[in-house]
Formats: C-alpha cells, structure tokens, sequence
C-alpha cells in the first residue's frame, strides 16, 4: 500500500501539468487514475482514449527537465526498494501508468532515457505505448527517438531474480528501433521518408537479432520488425540489410500474414454460389432471436459503449460461403443465428466476459491457424474459435445442418476442452440477465466493465443447468476419448 500511494502522488504531480496543457478530466476520471494505481490496473479505455485524441493534435510542451528527473528519481527509488518478484509485478502495472499519463507532456524520447525504463517493464510498457498509443506522433518525435537510441549503451542490463545480468549486446537499442515503424504512414509521407531514410542509413547492429539464449525477450526485435512493417519498400530494406535472422522472420511473417490476409478476405469476395433466397426464422432459432433482440435493446440502453462496438451482422450469402469454405464442416444454426446478429465486436471489444468476439473474417483466420498449428500439435479441425483472448471459446462445427452445439472452453495453459454452455442460446441468456442484474457492470471505482464471477456462476446454474452439472472436459491428447463425431478430425502429433 505504500508504494502505491507513493505512485499516486506522482500521478498528482503529473495531473497537475495536464491542466497546463488543457488536456482536463472530471474528479471522477480523476479518482478512477488513483483507484487503478491502488488496485494495479491499467487505465481505463476512456481515458485512454483522452490521451490518445489529445497526443495526436498537441505537441508536448516545453517541459522542466528538473521536475522529469524528479519524477524519476522518486520511480527509481521505488523500484530499487521492491524486493519480491511479486511486488515488481504490481509495481510494473503502476509504473505503465505512470506512463501513459507522462505521454502528453513528453517526447517518447525523454521515457527511454528514464534510468527505471529497464527491461524488467519493457513487456509492461509495450502493451502500454506499442498496442494503445500512436508513438512516434511525428517525425520531430521519432528523429528524438532515433537520435535517443542511436545513444544507448552496447550492453543489455537484463534483471533476474538474482541481480542485475550486463549482456554485451545492443538489446535495448534494436527493441527501440522498433518502435519507430509500428504506426505505419502513407507512403511518401514525411514520416514514412524519416523511416525509410532510418533503415537505409542506420547502424548494421540495429536490423541484428541477438542470440536468444542470452536473455528471455530476445527474440522481440526482430519479431516485432517482421510482423509489423508492411510497407513493401521498408521491408525490401530490412530484407537486403537485416541479418540473416531478421530476414527469415521477415519471409514467415510475409508468408503469416498472406495466409491470414487470404482467410480474412474469403468472406469479401464475390460469391459465387447461386444466390439464396432470404431464409425465414428456423422455429428452433425464434427463442434465440428473441433473447439477442432483449440483450441488444439493454446495451443501447444501458451500455452505449459496448452497443457502439458491435458489428453489422452478416448476410445469407456470406453465411452460404464460409460454409463452402468450411466444407465438409458447417456452422451449426444457432451460431449462424448469432452472427446474423452481428459479426462479432469492433477492436476486440469483449462482450460475453473477458475474451473478444470475433468476427467471422478473423474467427476463419484464427481457425485456419490453428489447423496449421495442428500439424505440429494435437488439434481437431471441429473446433472453431468464436471468442478469444489468451483464452478461447470454440463451438464444435458439424457435417449435417444442426440447430444448436455446445460452447466449448480452452485455457491457453492447460491442454483440456471444456464444455462451457450447452448452447449459445444459454450462453446468451446466461448474459443477458448478467447485464440485466448488475452482475456485469461498470465499476465507478476504475471505470472498467468488471463481472462478479460467483453471481455470474449462479446466472449459469440457473440458464444452463445441465452444463452447470456435468462439467465434462476432454483431453486435448487423448482423442480416443472425444465424441465419435470428432475423432476423424483429429490432427498433430500425441
């Protein structure tokens, strides 16, 4: 608790500059900044999203280097005084705070200069800065950051539980690196020129991957340059001056990235089967109409956020199609009911708990992967992803038209499929009245949706008792244990 209220005060010496730079927040989001530091949360996409709008229309401005190093300081001696793994942890998610909050008042620069952005919080800040924020802003912004790792030391301070490890490899400066083409701009731009011009003249070590036995991120660099630069002429450059390494990720991330392309594109292409004909309610379907037709009335009402991220649903023909493409397999009914609902969320926007709904185009994607992936480990080609975070729910796709199948469950730690809801109409209900009794809810604590678990445990017993009952699980490398239906479709090595 100490700690956290150390950070707290450094979050209101920063909160306190943003009024000076007219970027404002009620004494509720105010709160919530403290509240999500107290608790180790990050913060919440509001006001996130605040920064966000905020970074890209004003520059940061002229700040006192003496006040930043103060800052610092105090960050450092927090992080210094931390003795278990576990306080670290906590303390790296306060520090992502930290900041984030910072970005509108400082070049990117000025944070990878801060002596406690080591390569303890480097996974930390990622999710941060790589994945929310659009760092570099500008070409000022990322010639700073150039000119900021073109600086940095040739040796990678690498911290274990047993002390500091000094590494003699540039690590620190090629992750960098990376961040200066992970917001990608139109060709011909005066940013896409300041990349282009960084990758034609920059240090040889800097397009190097080094040894992955030397330290556990290691392979970040060159992965991140592979899978992230999609400009054809950056990537001719990486390719003729990246080392070896480097240029192999880069010919997998091609090939990766055509794959999924080529799976998401499927269900946009002309269809070329004979067109059906609008279908009518299936009877067996009507009870789950009405059950979305109730849940999509509350989140316009009650969760405009959420109702805002829903995606149009499908249409017949690209229902007809993905089943072609599905072929011999088919979605059963319900699902097909579900995605003429709406296709999934906008941004990976959860819905149905803390896993994202997908879209169909990235449902087929994800499954093609996962055959792919199956050649090498145990898999069956049935199970089709239609949520998914670090974990995932699949629904069990079938040979002959099916009007409902059971919600499967996979925890990305543990080879066991679980039988989750024995439909998605009982999954539905199951939310709907979540939503409905509170038990889904935003709390005003950290302005983040949160789900009680044991309320939500009493809804499912309550809409899907036989589920409820039997939690029957398969074993991923067991296959002479699954359904007879599955079996043919097992794939990978036991």
């Amino acid at each position: 608790m100490e700690n956290s209220q150390s950070i707290s005060s450094i979050a209101r010496l920063i909160l306190e500059r943003w009024d000076t730079v007219g970027l404002q927040i009620s004494a509720q989001e105010r709160q919530q900044v403290f509240n999500c530091i107290q608790t180790n949360y990050l913060l919440n996409p509001s006001i996130t999203g605040k920064i966000n709008r905020h970074i890209l229309v004003y520059p940061p401005p002229a700040l006192d280097r003496t006040w930043l190093r103060m800052i610092d300081t105090n960050l450092y001696s927090l992080m210094t005084e931390t003795q278990s793994m576990a306080e670290r942890e906590n303390l790296a998610c306060s520090f992502v705070t930290i900041f984030t909050l910072l970005t509108p008042l400082v070049y990117f620069d000025a944070i990878l200069n801060l002596q406690v952005y080591d390569d303890f919080f480097m996974s930390y800040i990622e999710l941060a800065y790589l994945l929310r924020l659009a760092i570099p802003r500008s070409v000022s912004e990322a010639e700073r950051m150039y000119n900021a790792i073109l600086a940095m030391p040739m040796v990678y301070q690498h911290t274990t539980m047993n002390g500091i490890q000094l590494i003699p490899q540039p690590f620190r400066a090629q992750f960098c690196f990376v961040m200066l083409f992970l917001r990608p701009d139109v060709p011909e731009s005066d940013l896409w020129r300041f990349q282009k011009a960084c990758l034609e003249r920059c240090p040889r070590y800097l397009l190097a991957y080094p040894a992955m036995f030397q330290a556990g991120y290691s392979s970040r660099p060159a992965f991140w340059m592979g899978y992230n630069v999609d400009d054809p002429t950056l990537r001719a450059i990486i390719a003729e001056r990246g080392s070896v390494e480097v240029r192999c990720d880069l010919i997998h991330a091609q090939a990766y990235t055509a794959s999924r392309a080529a799976a998401a594109a499927a269900l946009a292409e002309p269809v070329r089967l004979p067109r059906p004909q609008k279908q009518p309610i299936l009877p067996a379907q009507q009870a789950l109409v009405a059950l979305l037709t109730e849940f999509e009335d509350f989140l316009a009402q009650h969760a405009a956020d959420r109702y805002a991220q829903l995606k149009p649903g499908i249409s017949e023909d690209q229902l007809e199609q993905l089943n072609a493409l599905l072929t011999p397999l088919r979605l059963p009914d319900d699902v097909a009911t579900l995605y003429r609902w709406h296709n999934g969320t906008e941004h990976g926007a959860t819905l149905f708990g803390h896993l994202d709904f997908l879209p169909l185009e990235e449902a087929l994607a994800t499954y093609r992967d996962d055959n792919e992936f199956g050649v090498e480990f145990p898999w069956c080609t049935v199970w089709f992803p239609i949520c998914q975070s670090y974990d995932r729910r699949l629904i069990p796709l079938t040979e002959q038209a099916n009007d409902h199948a059971p919600v499967l469950w996979n925890d990305s730690h543990d080879p066991t499929i679980v039988v989750d809801y024995s439909s998605i109409s009982a999954l539905i209900a199951t939310y709907v009245a979540a939503y409905q009794t509170g038990v889904i809810a935003i709390d005003p604590a950290t302005g983040w949706w949160r789900c009680d678990d044991e309320g939500l445990a009493t809804l499912r017993a309550i809409h899907d008792p036989s589920a409820d009952t039997q939690r029957i699980s398969y074993d991923i490398y067991e296959p002479e244990d699954w359904p007879a239906a599955w079996q043919p479709y097992a794939i990978g090595e036991r």
